[in-house]
């Protein structure tokens, strides 16, 4: 098989997988938009969300805790360290360390109570998702013939995908990167097939010459007005 024919066989199946994936977006958008669908999430979006706060305060209590926790360790190793005698130090260092001790309790108690708000949203979030879950369920009931559709596409992926590596394969590096480029450029066909003598991506007659090195098992012809790769039977 020609080069030229890999590269128009990839592209027919880079369009149906394009194809296929396009309808399975519109199919998740239809039963996404449904009314109960978008409340369930937004309530899942607001769990979070609450979640999120819930977690940054205890974070910032947990912080405060552990640095004021290793400050009260370094002020009790020099009180006790026997390097200090001078009696107005020591004092200086029990009431720091006594202020220290009511504070590291102070936080601990704000500490529990944000771990326990921290479980609540946690909990509130899991109840939310399954709520969710479960509503999806009830639309893709109600979209049965629309989720038997998306079935159907889903299973003729792995088909094109094997059926593309293989193609894939026997292109050559550079003229699947110059493929892939077109893809970008050209609106997603890279290839134009020559049918009645013409580009059937810009309509322009093509070239007698052109027409006959495009049927060749290598060589890699480009329409001259549109710049596609051109592939002729």
């Amino acid at each position: 098989m020609s080069e030229s024919f890999n590269l128009f066989r990839l592209q027919q199946l880079d369009l149906s997988r394009i194809k296929i994936m396009r309808r399975q977006k519109e199919i998740e958008k239809i039963i996404n938009a449904d009314e109960n669908v978008q409340k369930a999430q937004q309530i899942v979006d607001e769990a979070q969300k609450a979640l999120d706060l819930a977690s940054k305060a205890y974070d910032t209590i947990h912080q405060q805790v552990e640095e004021r926790n290793l400050k009260l360790k370094y002020s009790q190793a020099k009180l006790f360290g026997g390097q200090i005698s001078n009696p107005k130090e020591l004092q200086d260092l029990e009431a720091e360390s006594a202020a220290l001790k009511s504070f590291i309790a102070e936080l601990s108690d704000q500490q529990f109570v944000a771990l326990e708000e921290l479980e609540e949203r946690q909990n509130a979030l899991k109840s939310a998702e399954e709520t969710l879950t479960q509503v999806k369920s009830q639309t893709a009931t109600k979209h049965s013939k629309l989720m038997g559709e998306s079935r159907q596409l889903e299973d003729k992926l792995p088909n094109i995908n094997t059926q593309r590596t293989a193609l894939r394969a026997q292109v050559s590096k550079a003229n699947y990167q110059s493929y892939v480029g077109l893809l970008k450029t050209k609106g997603g066909r890279a290839v134009a097939e020559v049918i009645d003598s013409s580009c059937d991506a810009c309509g322009v007659r093509v070239a007698p010459g052109d027409i006959q090195r495009a049927k060749s098992p290598s060589e890699i012809v480009y329409c001259k007005t549109c710049g596609r790769m051109l592939y002729a039977k």
